[in-house]
């Protein structure tokens, strides 16, 4: 697949914002012809926006976001979407509902409740990550201890503070969080996606069993790749693999 040819849409997770995508982000400006970082509400720079309390809110959000960047910036490009965490599910909504606006869809490390359940979807040590950072004093705290949970690299303090300076940018509301808990705990796969897929898993994701990703290519009989030691937030671990990995895709 070639990137300079492409739009490329991208959309974080769960209490994330665009500037958390980081070093990969830099990488993939460089590799597409137009890359546009999609913004959930209630995070970034639509902290005063209401997260949705349903996958589909978020979908129709950010479409009409999609479509001013396509109208301005995009035309004469195909667009593809690549989604992670809660993003995997906004993405994978977005495709089912309307199979015309990607050319293929990529998907790390997501799941959903039909396929999977409760105790695979978050594991114990993500509930418990979560329920700590609630309780630590200070921004940089919770994003070292978010840190310590989504990467299993040794903690970078230099994102932690890019990290802890986003927070205090743009302060989310506890009430967006649990929106967007909400909103992952109820979504519930689509039957049919006419997009190609590929799903990108991490074999040793502490947050999401990677049995999630492999129930959502079996059940869309898409391919799957893994990467044998990263964490849950892939591209923080290894920004190029996951590059390479578009690149080989084949439509």
């Amino acid at each position: 697949m070639n990137l300079k040819k492409l739009n490329c849409f991208m959309i974080r997770g769960l209490g994330r914002e665009t500037r958390h995508w980081g070093k990969f982000r830099r990488l993939m400006e460089k590799e597409c012809g137009l890359l546009h970082c999609l913004e959930l509400p209630g995070f970034g720079t639509k902290v005063d926006q209401q997260s949705p309390t349903k996958i589909d809110g978020y979908v129709e959000n950010l479409r009409r976001e999609f479509f001013k960047v396509i109208g301005k910036n995009g035309e004469g490009r195909e667009s593809i979407l690549l989604s992670i965490s809660l993003g995997g599910m906004v993405g994978l909504e977005w495709m089912a509902r309307y199979p015309n606006d990607f050319e293929a869809g990529f998907v790390i490390n997501t799941s959903d409740g039909s396929l999977s359940g409760p105790w695979d979807r978050i594991s114990f040590e993500g509930i418990g990550n979560l329920v700590k950072s609630i309780s630590l004093k200070t921004t940089r705290e919770r994003e070292r201890n978010i840190f310590r949970l989504v990467s299993n690299r040794y903690i970078d303090d230099q994102t932690v503070d890019e990290w802890d300076s986003y927070a205090q940018e743009f302060e989310p509301q506890m009430k967006n969080f649990l929106n967007q808990m909400m909103a992952a705990m109820k979504f519930r796969v689509p039957k049919i996606i006419q997009t190609p897929l590929l799903f990108l898993a991490s074999k040793r994701d502490r947050m999401v069993n990677v049995k999630c990703s492999e129930n959502l290519a079996k059940h869309f009989q898409a391919n799957i790749s893994y990467h044998l030691d990263a964490g849950h937030d892939l591209p923080l671990d290894d920004p190029p693999w996951v590059v390479r990995q578009l690149k080989n895709f084949s439509l």
